[in-house]
């Protein structure tokens, strides 16, 4: 969650790097909380014995979810894209990402001066924060200056997201085909993707959106692939399935709550998964950076989490993961997700892989 934070090494090992806008669950040597929520949806769906499944388990315990292994299953390392989408926390790239993203180096790419501020700072910071399941600025908006948009216009793009990295997850489009093309096929998100002014139309394929490297520790020039092309369907389930556990952060929505909790107000520093619709979405601002770090704990999921038709990103994960590669029809993604995720109302329920590959009426 917007940076399940990532924790590196630099300057031969003796400087850590804690690299969010402190987005509360983090890709992080110590907590690696986005890794832990997709290995608990792949082992219930693995339970499942092929069947839909209906209700996950969640931890009983944020001692429960800390000890559930975080490397293990098919998607554990994808979840992590959309917080690093360039891969730059891998090697070299790190001093350049924790400038970017630790130290919020991003914000003064963000705003009319740039028309292409790349994918890391636009995820984070700008256009594209529907990857974390956030309200976006508009393009030429700045971080200190834009309004809040409405609730529909942030769903809006995170249904639009669904829908496309849904179809890279499930082989359309496919890594070769010109991204911007591509991306501006699905209503919402697409602009945000793939502007009028993006400069590597004609350049881009779906493989670089997915599957770039950008090991510079200086500039994001010279990238280049460093996934498979056959590797790219999972890096797009790993970016649903990110969003999925992003939407249930109390830094980034809000789930009965009216506003972002504040120090003081006696929920502060509480990391809790709430189990309820979402009734705010939240965007990224420097005056919030305090509260949203407070957030980057091991979450603890509250008892309602348990009921049956209450929807948890445990098993919003595995419901996923079970339409990825049932190869359904998008329509039960965008259900899912709109209805399951951020409504909180049960959604349909294939009979079967062949009655999901049948449009939602």
């Amino acid at each position: 969650m917007r940076a399940f934070r990532a924790v590196g090494a630099v300057v031969a090992g003796a400087c850590v790097l804690w690299a969010a806008p402190a987005t509360s669950y983090k890709i992080s040597a110590m907590g690696r909380f986005h890794e832990r929520m997709t290995v608990l949806s792949e082992r219930c769906l693995m339970y499942a014995l092929g069947s839909f499944p209906l209700k996950c388990p969640v931890p009983a315990s944020q001692k429960a979810f800390l000890d559930t292994p975080w490397n293990e299953g098919r998607y554990w390392h994808d979840a992590r894209w959309s917080d690093d989408p360039t891969r730059q926390s891998d090697g070299s790239g790190l001093f350049k990402f924790g400038r970017n993203v630790a130290i919020d180096g991003c914000v003064n790419y963000i705003g009319p001066w740039n028309t292409n501020p790349g994918l890391l700072c636009n995820g984070h910071y700008g256009t594209m924060q529907f990857f974390h399941s956030m309200a976006s600025l508009e393009p030429g908006q700045t971080v200190a200056e834009a309004p809040d948009p409405s609730f529909e216009t942030t769903a809006d793009k995170i249904i639009g997201w669904t829908a496309f990295a849904f179809g890279v997850a499930t082989g359309a489009p496919g890594p070769e085909k010109p991204f911007c093309e591509a991306a501006r096929a699905y209503p919402a998100a697409g602009p945000a993707l793939a502007p009028a002014t993006f400069p590597e139309c004609g350049k881009w394929a779906v493989r670089q959106f997915f599957g770039f490297r950008c090991s510079k520790p200086f500039t994001s020039k010279g990238c280049n692939v460093a996934v498979a092309d056959a590797d790219i369907p999972r890096v797009a389930t790993g970016a649903l399935l990110h969003m999925i556990q992003d939407s249930y952060s109390r830094s980034h929505t809000g789930r009965g709550e009216p506003r972002l909790p504040a120090k003081g107000d006696g929920s502060f520093e509480k990391p809790q998964v709430r189990c309820r619709a979402v009734n705010v979405f939240y965007r990224y601002t420097l005056a919030q950076k305090k509260v949203h770090g407070a957030y980057d704990q091991a979450p603890e999921f509250l008892p309602e989490c348990n009921v049956r038709d209450a929807m948890d990103p445990i098993t919003a994960g595995a419901r996923m993961i079970w339409l990825v590669e049932n190869r359904c029809d998008a329509s039960w993604a965008k259900d899912l997700i709109r209805e399951g995720v951020i409504g909180n109302h049960p959604t349909r329920i294939p009979a079967d892989a062949a009655a999901c590959r049948v449009a939602i009426a």
